[in-house]
């Protein structure tokens, strides 16, 4: 398996660690350069602007105009977090499944089934911003959406995708398809939260391409939080190790974790993190960093738990998506187990998603408040 280079900040989106060899993203100027974006595997990134300004202590950045819808179109893939274009109304394996995700022939009782799936928003409504550093830090420990949970269980009417033999326009549709999922798990969770969520599209790339958070390389993917929709390589199966490439699933869990960025940026955690990223030094902001990255495990974990009696998933397909997650971990991608990065080590990074997919409070994915050894 190749090897990650040592992950660079980004901004406004969010990834999964970039390969070594591969050119990293474009950095966002002032605070050392470091406001930029992050390489993946799994991330979000942001747009590439001024930095913040430099305050002694009160108010955040100032809210930044969302970017014409002609600028959303103009650049699709960017980032190091998944990247998602919209294409639906695709039927799978015969499945019969709509654009909401749905077959229309299940009987079975499962939750949230009265949540309408909206289609894919490709000019949604801005994410939310704290005024302050206090109230960044305010979003990031204490949020109202520890105080929610996510339903259990709640349907997915989606067959396995085979990485090995699907075509890229298989792959597109089939995430584009599962956003439906994720919108049926996290909407109404978010809506009894205080907020609103987002469906994106997903733009499934063959080789580099410009978005609106930067230059988006291959063997990636990402959520970038300038238009708020995700991104996602072709050859990002490659980098899965051989032994788990049988467990199915392995692309929707990435694509749970990507949507896990959406879920930060509209309940404001995103953007108070890289707040916070921006003012501190190179260590400290790894350390933000890391708990942006495992807490998305987490949300992944939470979505894979919700749906996992509707995808008929074994102890051994969670046990495998749990070992993907070790898999990306900074420590194991580069084969430096005192290697301090972005994303987490590959212990933690597991830990974290097991935990989502133990509990169906979000409370237990409050990495903002955990012990440090909880996100080396």
């Amino acid at each position: 398996m190749s090897q990650w280079g040592q992950p660079n900040q980004q901004w406004p989106g969010q990834s999964w660690p970039a390969p070594s060899g591969r050119a990293g993203y474009g950095q966002w100027p002032g605070q050392d350069g470091r406001f930029g974006q992050q390489t993946g595997p799994f991330g979000y990134a942001a747009q590439q602007g001024g930095p913040f300004p430099q305050y002694g202590g009160a108010p955040v950045p100032p809210r930044r105009r969302r970017p014409s819808p002609l600028k959303f179109l103009a650049a699709l893939f960017g980032t190091f977090t998944i990247m998602v274009l919209a294409y639906v109304l695709l039927s799978y394996g015969g499945n019969g499944s709509s654009s909401d995700g749905s077959s229309g022939s299940h009987n079975g009782s499962y939750a949230n089934e009265d949540y309408e799936v909206p289609p894919a928003d490709t000019s949604p409504s801005e994410i939310p911003q704290p005024e302050t550093y206090s109230e960044a830090t305010q979003w990031m420990e204490d949020n109202p959406v520890y105080g929610a949970s996510v339903a259990e269980p709640v349907r997915c009417d989606l067959d396995a995708l085979d990485m090995s033999t699907a075509t890229d326009a298989q792959l597109e549709d089939h995430l584009n398809e599962l956003t439906a999922c994720l919108m049926r798990v996290w909407g109404p969770t978010l809506r009894d939260a205080g907020y609103e969520a987002v469906r994106p599209t997903v733009t499934v790339y063959d080789s580099e391409i410009s978005t609106p958070c930067g230059d988006m390389p291959m063997g990636n993917a990402a959520y970038c939080m300038v238009d708020q929709q995700v991104y996602y390589a072709t050859d990002l199966a490659e980098v899965v190790p051989d032994e788990l490439s049988g467990v199915p699933y392995t692309a929707d869990a990435v694509m749970a974790h990507e949507f896990g960025h959406a879920v930060q940026a509209r309940t404001g955690i995103l953007y108070s993190e890289k707040a916070w990223e921006s003012r501190v030094g190179s260590s400290q902001a790894d350390e933000f960093s890391r708990r942006t990255e495992v807490q998305a495990d987490c949300f992944a974990g939470e979505f894979i738990g919700s749906v996992s009696e509707s995808l008929a998933l074994t102890p051994s397909d969670t046990d495998g998506l749990s070992q993907m997650f070790y898999a990306f971990g900074d420590d194991v991608l580069t084969g430096d187990s005192s290697y301090r990065g972005s994303h987490g080590h590959g212990t933690n990074r597991r830990e974290w998603f097991q935990d989502g997919l133990d509990d169906r409070s979000l409370a237990t994915c409050n990495a903002f408040t955990a012990a440090d050894s909880r996100v080396r």
